[in-house]
């Protein structure tokens, strides 16, 4: 949601925000599905802030665009899951970099939700928000996480 924007004088400056959000989730018979939808934009159409007593200055940037995320997984009789999941941010351009995670995760559910152990490996793509090329690779990574849940 970001933190609030000053003016150079220490009062409160910005615009209006508009966000579109539209999930959904499906569930039947060991099968789930998830997706969402996200946008953000300004009324005017410019993610830039400038002061309110010297318009020339700049004093701040709405983290604006959309971004999509769905992800499927399938839990089998042995409460082992199988998830993916598919992510993609992007950012106006000069506001931020664009971002593509594709995710493949394994969990063992033990009581429920209460006790878990979940894992994933997570390809991260990041791209120049001036740049829609991959940056040949230079910076993406792959990262991997492991977990342990328990709940009260």
């Amino acid at each position: 949601m970001g933190a609030f924007i000053y003016n150079l004088d220490g009062t409160h400056t910005g615009k209006t925000l508009q966000t579109t959000f539209v999930d959904f989730i499906l569930k039947y018979k060991g099968l789930s599905v998830m997706g969402e939808y996200a946008m953000r934009s300004t009324t005017d159409g410019n993610f830039n802030i400038y002061d309110d007593v010297d318009p020339t200055q700049l004093v701040g940037t709405y983290y604006v665009g959309n971004a999509y995320n769905i992800m499927a997984g399938w839990l089998f009789n042995n409460n082992i899951e199988l998830t993916g999941r598919y992510t993609h941010v992007q950012p106006e351009v000069g506001v931020g970099s664009n971002i593509t995670e594709s995710t493949l995760g394994l969990s063992k559910y033990f009581v429920g939700h209460k006790l878990k152990i979940q894992t994933d490996v997570t390809y991260r793509q990041l791209n120049f928000a001036n740049d829609i090329s991959t940056n040949g690779g230079a910076d993406d990574y792959l990262f991997w996480r492991l977990q342990l849940d328990v709940h009260f």
